[in-house]
């Protein structure tokens, strides 16, 4: 990934988790950067790390993850906190939430990534009610 793309990808992290009110704490536990630095990325601000290889498909995966469960959840910030608060069977009944605040190593590094990435693909979707009103123009 070249330094624009690692730029963009960080910027789409950031500006999901401002979006939809997610706690930074998800970004720095999945990039295995420090909780001031997960702030500056939902602030919009450069990031003073060093994007490591490692790093760079870390935050590719965050993306991926957070991006499957925004469409799952039809860009609804409300329902995306509580999709990623959910205990999920494939993970073992521990929220994705969960997994991305564990420390890097904890998370046995990018494995546990790919299966939350899956896992987020595959979580149930709210179900959402419609109701046809009819008005006086109808």
């Amino acid at each position: 990934m070249t330094g624009a793309g690692v730029s963009w990808t960080l910027a789409e992290v950031g500006r999901l988790l401002w979006a939809h009110g997610v706690d930074s704490a998800l970004a720095a536990g999945a990039l295995d950067i420090g909780l001031d630095e997960a702030q500056r990325l939902v602030a919009g601000e450069p990031l003073a790390v060093t994007m490591t290889e490692e790093r760079r498909t870390r935050a590719a995966l965050l993306l991926n993850i957070l991006a499957r469960i925004e469409l799952r959840c039809g860009h609804d910030p409300v329902a995306i906190r509580a999709a990623l608060d959910r205990p999920l069977d494939t993970l073992g009944a521990v929220s994705i939430a969960e997994r991305l605040r564990d420390q890097p190593d904890d998370l046995d590094g990018l494995r546990a990534l790919r299966a939350l990435r899956g896992a987020a693909g595959t979580m149930p979707v709210p179900k959402i009610r419609t109701w046809r009103v009819a008005d006086r123009y109808s």
